[in-house]
């Protein structure tokens, strides 16, 4: 397995190659739960909605405003 520089310092393909080899049947367990990705993509747009509007965000709030979505 070669690693290739770039986005994240090489740590995107070395989760794709993970999820690769999980989807095949090759791996063990998945690296990474799903809630916690998800958890970390609504921090990341609560940052990025704070940073546009320069309010700070709730994120309890933000997840309510995005379930009912």
């Amino acid at each position: 397995t070669a690693q290739v520089e770039g986005f994240h310092g090489g740590g995107d393909s070395l989760l794709m190659e993970d999820f690769i080899q999980l989807v095949e049947g090759k791996g063990g367990e998945c690296k990474t739960a799903i809630e916690r990705s998800i958890e970390s993509h609504i921090m990341a747009y609560a940052a990025e909605e704070s940073r546009v509007t320069g309010k700070v965000i709730d994120i309890d709030e933000l997840k309510e405003a995005l379930r009912s979505k």
